[in-house]
């Protein structure tokens, strides 16, 4: 789900700023994404909460009610996609967490695989 952004970054630098106008995915992407053209591993995170919102609404697009400048203007005032209806709570606190403003305050891939693969044993 890298919509064609996948880049390795410099080693002094741990965002990702593009240099060209190409169109954007910006229903996936990160306010700070949205508003400040940087990409980062925290970035990556917001688009996988979306992509988890996906599959648990495969019908739907998200936020196909918005278009770009709209967007950013919603998740700047606080809005988030709703979560869908009987999703698990910890998949909805995943997501939820993903969704943070703040990218230091996302949660690593490596938390969510914890949390994930915890959960997943303890059912078993």
């Amino acid at each position: 789900g890298d919509f064609g952004l996948l880049r390795e970054l410099p080693a002094d630098s741990d965002t990702y700023v593009p240099q060209s106008d190409d169109p954007m995915p910006y229903r996936w992407m990160a306010l700070e994404s949205l508003t400040d053209r940087r990409f980062s591993a925290a970035s990556d995170v917001w688009s996988y909460g979306i992509l988890m919102w996906e599959m648990f609404k495969p019908t739907k697009i998200p936020y196909e009610e918005f278009g770009p400048f709209d967007l950013a203007i919603k998740l700047k005032e606080g809005y988030r996609l709703p979560l869908p209806h009987g999703i698990p709570l910890l998949l909805g606190d995943i997501m939820k967490a993903c969704w943070n403003e703040n990218p230091t305050k996302r949660p690593s891939f490596l938390l969510i695989c914890t949390l994930i693969t915890t959960k997943a044993l303890m059912l078993n």
